[in-house]
Parts: structure tokens; C-alpha cells; sequence
């Protein structure tokens, strides 16, 4: 059974939930969210610990730079 603890460790505020091989975050379009699936477990955590559990998660994680631009130019796509 999967350990899924990097919720726990998770600073990107776009993050939501995971699974043991996904990373769910919120999506581009409102109302949406994004999952980003990995082939193993070993590969989600690698990639959890090197950019959702960064205070410069932006600046390691396209979605979330993605994200943080579109609140910063105050764009929200329309449903």
C-alpha cells in the first residue's frame, strides 16, 4: 500500500491530492484540476520533493509557474 505522505510535506498552494503514482494540482481552466501521472511511485516522489516541496515551486514546476502567472496577470478562463 502507498505511503502518501507528501501532501503532508507540500508547500505549492496549487497542490490538492495524490495517489500512489499521481499528483492532482489545480488546473489552468476554472473549476478544473490537473493530474500528472507517473510511471513509477520512485518518480512521483522524485519529482514531489524537487518541486512541490520547494518554497520556489514556481520556479521548479511548469504548472505551477503556469498558475502563479495566471493570478498574477489576474486572468481566469472563462467556463
Amino acid at each position: 500500500m502507498a505511503n502518501n505522505t507528501g501532501g503532508t510535506r507540500t508547500i505549492c498552494p496549487f497542490y490538492l491530492k495524490e495517489a500512489q503514482k499521481s499528483i492532482t494540482c489545480e488546473g489552468l481552466i476554472e473549476g478544473t484540476s490537473n493530474m500528472t501521472r507517473f510511471d513509477t511511485e520512485e518518480e512521483k516522489l522524485q519529482y514531489q520533493s524537487a518541486n512541490c516541496e520547494m518554497h520556489n515551486y514556481a520556479n521548479c514546476c511548469k504548472l505551477a509557474a503556469a498558475l502563479a502567472k495566471k493570478y498574477e496577470e489576474g486572468h481566469h478562463a472563462e467556463k
